[in-house]
């Protein structure tokens, strides 16, 4: 028998952090038309439920010299930075009338991922 440690963990936070909904917009890769590269984006909804960065998210941000304002999100499902080798683009979240981009996949479980986000200009949305 599995136990879903993470469903467990998540019904016990809800009263305090509930999950809030999200849209997700895929990175399927895309092509060259006349020259300009048009993505192929997948759109999903789903629920998410927003975190503080760690101490160790912190240093590792740091050195990548990165800057912006981050924010952790665990949610069910795989997604991607920058993947250069697939040519794909960074997965892009959209909460809170915000745009967030995928910077870091710290833990990818079988079922659910915890994922770094830094906060966009809006691109997709508008």
């Amino acid at each position: 028998m599995k136990i879903n440690v993470k469903a467990i963990a998540n019904s016990l936070i809800q009263p305090i952090n509930p999950d809030i909904p999200a849209t997700i917009y895929k990175d399927l890769g895309g092509e060259y038309v006349e020259g300009v590269w048009q993505p192929k984006r997948e759109i999903l909804e789903v629920r998410i439920q927003r975190q503080q960065l760690t101490q160790n998210d912190i240093l590792f941000l740091n050195n990548l010299e990165f800057q912006g304002n981050f924010i952790v999100v665990y949610v069910k499902g795989h997604y991607d930075g920058v993947n250069r080798i697939d040519k794909k683009s960074p997965d892009i979240f959209v909460f809170d009338d915000r745009e967030y981009k995928v910077i870091h996949v710290p833990e990818q479980w079988p079922t659910w991922s915890r994922v770094i986000l830094c906060e966009q200009e809006k691109s997709i949305t508008g």
